[in-house]
């Protein structure tokens, strides 16, 4: 049997099904029990928090859907999108990188803290790597012709010097290396 709302729960849970039109009272009790457990409490937040991940991932699973099937020129006026570059840059890249100093400012650094240290760089490495390409493409598209040929040699001095930090990060970690020279000719 569910147990009844305060009145402060009903007040609250009204504001976001308000905003969140689309979701499902579930999903909505599901995140503010994520983001308030002081007024939401939950007594397994583990299973919590399994929950939120499966929704997240089945979310994502549909945007990725959809995003194959719209055209070029809204999938990219989404991406450009201030609350998806927000989201991204703020709500992902941000706190990993945080945590990444944080890490790396310890003075005693036991075995553990190392191996996630740099299975965090490893992450970040990877979607700036991406995020780096896109803007290099993107750059590079923008540009008349006549300009793709300087802006390879700019460009790939930076890329070999990216390649370099990963492949000694790599040898310390025993990984092959994760990034290649890009040529706008021939991209990666």
């Amino acid at each position: 049997m569910r147990k009844q709302l305060t009145g402060k729960q009903i007040k609250e849970m009204e504001w976001y099904k308000n905003n969140l039109p689309t979701h499902t009272d579930s999903e909505v009790l599901l995140l503010m029990r994520i983001r308030n457990p002081q007024v939401f409490p939950y007594s397994k937040p583990y299973e919590l928090h399994n929950k939120s991940a499966s929704l997240i991932a089945e979310k994502l699973n549909y945007v990725m859907m959809m995003m194959h099937q719209m055209p070029k020129k809204l999938q990219q006026s989404i991406l450009a999108d201030t609350n998806f570059l927000g989201f991204v840059t703020n709500d992902i890249l941000g706190p990993m990188e945080n945590e990444l100093k944080k890490k790396q400012r310890l003075k005693k650094k036991r075995q553990k803290d190392k191996d996630e240290i740099y299975e965090n760089m490893d992450t970040l490495y990877e979607m700036y790597k991406k995020f780096f390409n896109i803007g290099i493409t993107g750059l590079k598209n923008m540009m008349p012709l006549e300009f793709e040929n300087y802006l390879d040699k700019q460009i790939n001095p930076i890329l070999e010097l990216m390649n370099g930090i990963g492949t000694y990060t790599n040898r310390i970690k025993g990984y092959k290396p994760l990034l290649k020279p890009y040529s706008f000719t021939k991209g990666l």
